[in-house]
């Protein structure tokens, strides 16, 4: 049973494609962006796109979970143009906002899923982010000072879909995930999410990674990737709640579709 359909042509805004890549990247959302929603630096071509290049591996997907507000597909889509890019947001907030700008032509698109281990319907809980005051969090894996508290927030759900089923759907119409990146930022369902692609991972299908870490489960998600033989290239917007990590597996991406 096919478990989820194509996305909305009609939701997506068309971005054109004649944007010029340089130096001027940092301008991303200024130049697209007519509604001025959100800006923040560009995460993907500063901190990610150079270890990217020193792999010598020419990506072909890049997986988006939880864009949300963030630029990162429409830099990697302006970046790789023949780039197949899944992007992944449950928050109903999140979505609207992403829908807003992502690129009309690139496929197989934007889809208002929970990248999980399993496919059921999730549980998300409304968070006190202030962005835009409306983001969802998987406090069943999060951490959290006092969870008993949090569960009394309010929720909303959503389907929620493993990656290595996504592979599975798509393949027919756009070919096997492979030299993918893999862009998370899900609220501390990394667990889940990494479970739910391990045949993706086994097979080498993904072999970059920028993930938002945050404290109490870094010893795990580190010993996850690195039995994968993924190896922790950088770190940066390192604070006390959070920080973002690079990881490449070098040998990953030259396995091709087993």
């Amino acid at each position: 049973m096919e478990l989820l359909g194509k996305p909305d042509s009609k939701t997506p805004r068309k971005i054109g494609r004649s944007r010029r890549v340089g130096p001027n990247m940092r301008q991303v959302e200024s130049l697209i962006l007519d509604d001025r929603e959100y800006h923040k630096p560009a995460q993907l071509y500063d901190h990610f796109r150079p270890h990217i290049i020193t792999s010598g591996i020419t990506p072909e997907w890049f997986l988006d979970l939880g864009p949300g507000s963030s630029s990162e597909y429409l830099e990697a889509s302006m970046v790789w143009p023949k780039l197949k890019i899944l992007a992944l947001e449950p928050s109903e907030v999140g979505f609207k906002l992403a829908a807003k700008r992502f690129p009309k032509h690139v496929v197989p698109g934007l889809f208002k899923v929970a990248a999980w281990d399993r496919n059921e319907q999730v549980k998300i809980y409304q968070s006190d982010d202030l962005n835009h005051g409306e983001l969802f969090i998987d406090y069943d894996h999060a951490f959290s000072d006092n969870l008993a508290n949090e569960k009394n927030r309010p929720f909303t759900t959503t389907l929620g879909m493993t990656l290595d089923t996504l592979d599975e759907q798509f393949a027919v119409l756009y070919g096997r995930i492979n030299k993918a990146m893999l862009w998370m930022d899900v609220e501390g369902s990394e667990r889940r999410v990494l479970k739910g692609a391990k045949n993706l991972l086994e097979r080498g299908a993904i072999y970059a990674i920028n993930i938002e870490m945050r404290p109490g489960y870094v010893t795990e998600i580190h010993g996850i990737l690195s039995g994968y033989g993924f190896a922790l290239k950088s770190k940066y917007f390192e604070c006390d709640t959070y920080w973002d990590e690079v990881w490449i597996n070098a040998n990953a991406g030259t396995k091709g579709n087993e």
